[in-house]
């Protein structure tokens, strides 16, 4: 809470168990199947030292989703395994690179799309997708394989990655996971951005 004003921390309603917080487990491993474990954790809900979370003081929902998607994506991910041995806190995660879009670029609210689309499948985010006039739907599986391989191109492509850094990525992520069907679904997807 260093550097917040005086009136944001005597508020009961700036708690954070009481907004929706973006959390990331802290106990983690680059030789785990994913090492930046991170979700939307619900309003009213308390969480452990294990799972360090964010303090937005902008409650802009749009810039949550956005970090959320960032945070998500397999792009973000390789990154955290070049800094991660077994201990994920906020010394090493503040430095990291976030992509700057512009709130309006078509890129930026792709983003957003998807990941309104795979969090409006749970009733605790009704509220939020009542924000953005969205409804709850479950997903089938096919189906959020797809939007997490274009979450994957948008990220990559908001890093000002090219096709020969995406392959790289996914050649060197994890040495016994079977990226191919991944890696040919993002390129189609990045393929569609350019």
């Amino acid at each position: 809470f260093y550097g917040m004003k005086n009136d944001f921390l005597q508020n009961i309603e700036t708690l954070p168990c009481k907004k929706f917080r973006i959390a990331f487990r802290n106990v983690s491993n680059r030789t785990d199947t994913r090492t930046f474990l991170t979700c939307l954790i619900p309003k009213n809900t308390f969480l452990t030292n294990a799972a360090p979370y964010l303090i937005l003081e902008n409650e802009d929902p749009i810039h949550l989703l956005y970090l959320l998607g960032i945070f998500s994506s397999i792009p973000f991910d390789w990154y955290t395994r070049l800094w991660t041995e077994l201990n994920l806190n906020f010394f090493i995660v503040e430095n990291f690179p976030l992509p700057e879009l512009d709130k309006n670029s078509k890129v930026h609210n792709e983003i957003i799309d998807v990941v309104l689309e795979l969090i409006c499948q749970f009733k605790e985010f009704d509220e939020i997708a009542k924000i953005f006039s969205k409804k709850r739907k479950p997903l089938n599986e096919n189906t959020k394989e797809k939007l997490l391989s274009k979450l994957d191109a948008l990220v990559a492509f908001a890093y000002k990655l090219d096709s020969k850094d995406i392959i790289n990525i996914y050649e060197t992520f994890h040495p016994t996971w079977d990226y191919k069907d991944r890696l040919d679904s993002v390129q189609f997807f990045y393929k569609k951005i350019k």
